[in-house]
């Protein structure tokens, strides 16, 4: 697909070159005329610069999705999941967005979101690409953005966190499920996002806290999660410090721009 695209954006700029009165780079001697040294060089300089113009044109094209979180574009057939499965999807602004699991290959999951409008897709964004197994598990709304749940079971996975975030990273001990909290705008692009995990009482091993709702406003971010077991038993906290000495459910309210918790709470 790549030299395909090259090789048009090459053949379309030489069918226009007469039309601006500039001399069209034959691959070949102009007939009748008599090669020389001279003519060669400044053809050849012209076919490169040439070349260097599309390919500047595909990498531009290319690479646009490759920013602000978004990892790849979705590599199954036209453009969706692999092979999608546990998906839940809801409706904004005429669209709609789904997240889920894409079984990429037989040992690896990555998570995704998409966007659809009447049915057509928009656009399909990998959010991890690592060996560590991602999941997109919940999805809310507000006014103007769409938060995501992801979660991921090991400390290696591309997920990127935004600067000031109430958890920068997955934090040690890899293994246990925790999740990763982003705010997205309506091309994908990460705006915002954290990790929320719990933690074990020696302060630096992380605990697992699955996603189980969330919800959304204008003014904040209410996420609720499960940790591996009922504090009472395992004796965790909440990251980022708060004890928690009864159930196994965790729940935070977040500023909308996921840098500030305004309270949790644990039961």
């Amino acid at each position: 697909m790549k030299y395909l695209l090259t090789l048009t954006i090459l053949s379309m700029t030489l069918l226009y070159l007469p039309a601006c009165n500039l001399p069209v780079p034959y691959p070949y001697p102009y007939p009748f005329e008599e090669e020389s040294e001279e003519d060669d060089d400044g053809q050849n300089l012209q076919l490169l610069g040439l070349a260097l113009l599309a390919a500047s044109a595909f990498s531009s094209t290319s690479s646009a999705a490759l920013t602000n979180g978004r990892v790849a574009v979705c590599s199954g057939t036209g453009g969706r999941p692999v092979s999608e499965k546990n998906t839940v999807s809801i409706a904004f602004n005429n669209a709609t967005y789904t997240t889920g699991i894409d079984q990429v290959s037989s040992n690896n999951q990555d998570a995704f979101v998409y966007k659809t409008v009447s049915d057509n897709l928009e656009w399909c964004y990998y959010y991890d690409d690592s060996a560590a197994d991602t999941k997109g598990e919940l999805l809310a709304v507000n006014s103007s953005h769409i938060f995501v749940a992801f979660s991921t079971d090991g400390g290696n996975a591309s997920f990127s966190s935004s600067t000031g975030a109430v958890q920068t990273t997955y934090g040690s001990g890899g293994g246990p499920l925790v999740t990763f909290l982003a705010k997205l705008d309506s091309d994908g692009s990460i705006l915002n996002a954290t990790y929320l995990a719990a933690r074990l009482t020696d302060g630096s091993t992380v605990n697992t806290l699955r996603p189980s709702s969330l919800s959304a406003t204008d003014t904040q971010v209410v996420f609720t999660g499960t940790s591996a077991y009922d504090a009472g038993v395992a004796s965790d906290s909440l990251e980022p410090g708060v004890i928690c000495d009864s159930g196994s459910t965790r729940q935070v309210n977040l500023n909308v721009d996921l840098n500030t918790i305004n309270s949790t709470s644990c039961f």
